[in-house]
């Protein structure tokens, strides 16, 4: 049996080389899964890359000829993709998907600890029988898991799909919390290649001759599969659920497409942002202003019902809105930059409203833009929604972490090609600046003041693919939507 599978993977000589590829990035993979493995570091203090290795410029530049190399495999795998055979092609793919992915499993978040504090929040449910999205851990100071939260005095940002999902993992890690942490990136990684089987799906129904090119982007693009398998981040599940929207509108279930949207919403807030532009094709797809209002009313009331079933176990008033408690925080975004910039001549609070009032007006400039062009299409809609989630994290995420990414790059699998390198680009430059967060600034903690620090990251990150995106009029505009 192995015999065959191996001469199906090496019978042509593009599919091989993709195979070679395949088998150089699991390399790269599990190097730093044994270098820097979860069962080897998780009972000692909250550690990173650099705290883990004395801050060392040897492991500074080994992270970063990792990614480089990551990213070069990546680049090359999608430069003779379109001379393999379907098959082969496919098979290769999503073997190495699978296997990437599980590497990554037993690998300590060498790059956030989050997953630490997904734990405990799901342990104030499990364990303690009490509401995670009203008490955070500082309310049990005296938890077995107490000293590994990273930020203990806020309850979850997270909403009720997202601990509903994380219920059972929590109940069976019990007080064992090696074993919780498996069995959340164990989830990670399910909803990852979930994700990436429904892109994989929606492509083989808008653009089938493009599913195995949309598929590899997603796939093997080192962002995700560092953020989801190596760092167990649960974007992976607010997107599982916006992709089931979009599959549904293509299967012509338009009357479930809002309900997906909301599980996206009700496991991570973002993708609310979605559901006026998604309402507006579903209407315009609708005949008639009799059906259009039926249609609805019923997909709004479908959609009204299963969020408050979902939050009936939870809901104790306003403050149950825990993200509310989350948004003045600022790093790493072009509003922290901005506020940090103000905040030498204006005090804080005025910076603050300054701030947040001029990032309110242009992503709602931004956000006009995009509705109005009226998305008719499945992959127009897709296109709207990447520069919807984009303008978010441009203009408007005061917060920016890395592995909110993951969003664009599983709708920029969707899209049209000219997408794919300022995505890949911003991929690549996003895992590069963890090297200055976590080895620089401590390097240089003196020197680098949190303004200067952002005039370095912000830069860093997004200017390459900005200028990719401003060169080509950031597709909108110039032609309609394909």
């Amino acid at each position: 049996m192995f015999a065959k599978y191996l001469r199906v993977l090496t019978g042509a000589k593009p599919c091989r080389k993709l195979v070679l590829l395949g088998l150089a990035s699991e390399a790269l993979y599990l190097t730093f899964a044994l270098s820097f493995s979860l069962p080897a570091h998780w009972a000692g203090p909250l550690v990173d890359l650099g705290n883990m290795n004395d801050y060392s410029a040897q492991v500074f530049a080994g992270y970063i000829a990792f990614i480089v190399s990551l990213f070069g495999l990546f680049w090359l795998g999608y430069r003779i993709l379109a001379e393999c055979g379907t098959n082969q092609a496919r098979l290769v793919i999503f073997a190495f998907t699978v296997a990437f992915h599980v590497t990554l499993i037993p690998m300590y978040p060498v790059t956030a600890t989050d997953l630490f504090d997904y734990v405990f929040h799901m342990r104030i449910a499990t364990h303690y029988h009490q509401n995670p999205l009203i008490l955070c851990p500082g309310d049990f100071p005296n938890d077995i898991f107490f000293w590994y939260v990273s930020s203990s005095g806020l309850p979850t940002p997270y909403g009720p799909v997202w601990i509903t999902l994380n219920y059972l993992p929590s109940l069976l890690g019990g007080d064992n919390l090696l074993l919780n942490l498996l069995l959340f990136k164990a989830v990670a990684v399910m909803f990852s290649l979930a994700c990436i089987g429904l892109v994989y799906a929606i492509l083989s129904r808008i653009r089938p001759g493009s599913r195995l090119e949309g598929a590899y982007i997603a796939a093997w693009n080192p962002l995700l599969i560092w953020e989801a398998a190596g760092n167990g981040h649960n974007d992976v599940i607010m997107a599982l659920f916006l992709l089931l929207g979009l599959y549904l509108l293509v299967l012509g279930r338009k009357d479930l497409a809002l309900p997906a949207l909301t599980l996206s919403a009700l496991a991570k807030f973002t993708t609310i942002l979605l559901v006026p532009l998604f309402l507006l094709f579903l209407v315009r797809k609708t005949g008639g202003w009799r059906k259009k209002a039926l249609f609805l009313m019923k997909t709004l009331l479908l959609s009204a019902a299963l969020a408050a079933l979902l939050y009936s176990p939870f809901w104790e008033g306003p403050s149950t809105l825990s993200i509310l408690g989350r948004l003045d925080m600022f790093i790493g975004s072009f509003p922290a930059l901005f506020l940090y910039t103000l905040e030498l001549r204006l005090g804080p609070e005025t910076s603050r409203a300054i701030v947040k009032a001029l990032a309110a007006v242009a992503f709602g400039i931004a956000y006009i833009r995009v509705m109005l062009l009226r998305p008719r299409t499945i992959s127009q809609l897709v296109r709207a929604a990447f520069w919807t989630m984009l303008s978010y994290l441009m203009l408007a995420s005061f917060w920016f972490m890395n592995w909110y990414l993951i969003w664009l790059v599983l709708l920029v699998a969707l899209a049209d090609e000219e997408l794919t390198a300022p995505m890949g680009l911003l991929s690549f430059t996003a895992l590069l600046s963890y090297a200055i967060y976590i080895f620089v600034w401590v390097w240089n903690w003196e020197r680098l003041n949190i303004l200067a620090l952002h005039l370095i990251t912000v830069p860093l990150t997004f200017g390459g693919p900005l200028f990719l995106l401003l060169r080509g009029r950031m597709g909108m505009g110039r032609e309609p939507l394909r």
